[in-house]
């Protein structure tokens, strides 16, 4: 088992997520109950790049993302809540080495993860309709991984394990469409991360 502890500075766009409340009331106020829901999903080819020690001969990514995201304002414009994520990524494809040998490659990585979250919000305006927000989540991450690589007949498969408890910083603004119903939109700008990786 190896044990890493990483600081992780980054920028990463986060898809927007809808937030929706049954209160006739400002969504920011005491008392509210509210639950959000976003969904990325890419893909992408990849034909004859150069990377590093090898070249990508061909290949194929897709990557699906999803949030579930409810909370309760325990007082104006301050929320406690949990986050839910469901990740899945694959790669497919064939790579050539330095030395002119052909591989194909299979991956494939499902992940779960769960947090804790704190909001903090602030009005631009009178009306609240807009709002910047500061987000700060806890929680822990579960990544499993499985890659097959065919190199002449010869198949090579690594199965990773991997665990993450994670503290992330994620500032955003927040647009209510109308009584009930917003939209945020924010950046994962900092986190720091003790991860544990096993690897078969």
């Amino acid at each position: 088992m190896m044990k890493k502890i990483i600081l992780i500075l980054w920028l990463l766009s986060i898809p927007a997520t809808v937030i929706c409340q049954n209160a006739e009331r400002s969504l920011l106020e005491k008392g509210n109950f509210f639950s959000g829901l976003s969904f990325n999903f890419s893909a992408k080819n990849t034909d004859n790049k150069d990377v590093l020690v090898y070249k990508i001969y061909d290949q194929h990514k897709d990557n699906i993302n999803i949030n579930l995201d409810q909370g309760y304002f325990i007082k104006d414009h301050f929320s406690l809540g949990a986050l839910i994520n469901y990740s899945s990524y694959s790669r497919q494809g064939r790579e050539l080495s330095t030395h002119n040998i052909l591989s194909d490659i299979q991956s494939r990585t499902i992940g779960w993860s769960v947090y804790a979250t704190m909001r903090n919000y602030f009005s631009l305006d009178a009306s609240q309709r807009f709002n910047v927000f500061n987000m700060i989540k806890l929680g822990g991450v579960v990544e499993n991984s499985l890659t097959e690589k065919v190199t002449s007949d010869i198949l090579e498969r690594t199965y990773r394990q991997r665990r993450s408890i994670e503290l992330l910083f994620y500032p955003g603004l927040m647009v209510q469409i109308e009584k009930g119903f917003a939209i945020e939109v924010g950046l994962e700008i900092a986190g720091i991360k003790i991860q544990w990786t096993d690897t078969e």
